[in-house]
């Protein structure tokens, strides 16, 4: 049975990643515009980020599906979403009310930073249920 959760853990945050890493690389400064409403970092940062970390999303996402290095791909994740709701509960606490640029420009409601937060904070719940199930002793061919 724990096969199957971790399977099924390993498909459905790579899709999130993969999906969320396409639609930002397909429009970079729309990301960085994005990352530039939190406030948090200077231009050349926002542009920085919104470089890399669709690209880092989109490894994750392929990490998880090939089931090579899953415990690294897993911390990527927990890391990823903790970075994530950080920013999310910053934007939160001094009242930003913006798109959260998870999903592109078009994901509308699914985008607000409260609806945002809680998804970021139960997807690092599966991530960090992930990571730690994989930290577990098991069998390697349980794991795949």
């Amino acid at each position: 049975m724990q096969h199957y959760v971790i399977m099924g853990l390993r498909w459905l945050l790579g899709a999130i990643f993969l999906y969320a890493g396409i639609t930002k690389a397909l429009d970079v400064a729309v990301f960085a515009t994005a990352i530039g409403r939190y406030a948090m970092l200077p231009e050349l940062g926002n542009m920085l980020l919104a470089s890399t970390l669709p690209y880092l999303e989109i490894s994750t996402a392929l990490l998880l599906f090939s089931g090579r290095w899953l415990r690294p791909a897993a911390l990527l994740s927990v890391l990823m979403y903790s970075m994530f709701c950080v920013a999310l509960l910053t934007a939160a606490l001094r009242g930003l009310s913006i798109d959260c640029g998870c999903f592109g420009s078009a994901a509308g409601a699914w985008s607000s930073v409260g609806v945002a937060l809680l998804r970021s904070v139960s997807l690092l719940g599966l991530s960090g249920y992930l990571f730690f199930v994989l930290a577990a002793p098991m069998k390697t061919e349980e794991r795949k």
